[in-house]
């Protein structure tokens, strides 16, 4: 996921700690389209040679360069190229999108979703720019513009499984859990594999009453990924619900040991201590 998870605080007494929410799901990937509205044709490495590239003399050296460095983390380098690219091409939309994508990574949503309007002012069926705006607007508390968004991508690609994973988490946020349940699960009907579809709609079930289908969608995500911290943690916390303490209390030692090797104090800390109330 591009953004990390939020982690509910304790309180004191008994563990009644919320479960993990994720936040919106992974950006769609950076647009490959260039000046000539023809495809880059992309290896799934790009060369360190196109990275460290000083002198770019084109449109297209500039935007492949972007990509390069979009795929190397290296958002501020990238939103500087794909700036380029619209100096020298300012109707090229995957530009505007990349940049956003660029600007989303540097925590500036408010540009992000102005480099989203233009994407889709210069492309109206970029499903894509629909989510990546929807989540931008969710991180700005925009829940009704973020719905309208993943709403229109949905209506224009009905098979985008990240299309419905966010709109569950928006409607998580707007305490629609039944609506937001459907969402994870369409995500899940589209991609089986994802594994944070499982523990959202997981955490969707317990809230709903239904802890042994809670369970069973922990249990799917860990099948998937078996260092799922976040899986553990619920599961873990469900189980504390369902009073098996020793299945409760396996479940957050390892989310505590899974947050320590992927550098989470905070999340580690939360759990130690609701480890430290339950023994």
């Amino acid at each position: 996921m591009r953004r990390s998870s939020s982690l509910s605080g304790l309180i004191a007494g008994t563990l009644t700690i919320a479960t993990i929410v994720f936040s919106q799901g992974t950006q769609a990937i950076a647009k490959t389209s260039v000046a000539n509205s023809s495809t880059l044709a992309l290896s799934q490495t790009i060369t360190a040679k196109t990275i460290t590239q000083n002198s770019p003399q084109s449109d297209r050296e500039y935007f492949e360069r972007g990509l390069a460095r979009l795929g190397a983390g290296d958002a501020q380098g990238a939103m500087e190229d794909f700036s380029e690219v619209i100096r020298l091409n300012p109707k090229l939309g995957d530009a505007y999108y990349n940049r956003g994508l660029a600007y989303s990574n540097l925590g500036d949503n408010k540009r992000a979703i102005a480099d989203y309007d233009q994407a889709i002012a210069l492309n109206p069926k970029d499903s894509d720019a629909y989510v990546n705006r929807g989540n931008a607007r969710d991180d700005l508390g925009d829940r009704q513009g973020a719905l309208a968004d993943y709403n229109q991508a949905i209506a224009l690609n009905p098979r985008d499984a990240n299309a419905f994973y966010n709109r569950g988490v928006t409607r998580t946020r707007l305490d629609d859990k039944k609506g937001a349940m459907a969402d994870y699960s369409q995500a899940i009907k589209l991609n089986p594999k994802y594994g944070s579809a499982y523990v959202n709609r997981g955490n969707a079930r317990d809230d709903l009453g239904d802890s042994k289908g809670a369970i069973a969608d922990y249990n799917q995500a860990i099948s998937i990924n078996s260092n799922h911290a976040n899986a553990y943690f619920n599961r873990g916390i469900t189980y504390s619900r369902l009073k098996n303490k020793p299945a409760a209390i396996a479940d957050l030692k390892k989310a505590a040991e899974l947050y320590q090797q992927q550098n989470n104090p905070e999340a580690y800390q939360q759990v130690m201590g609701a480890l430290k109330r339950m023994q």
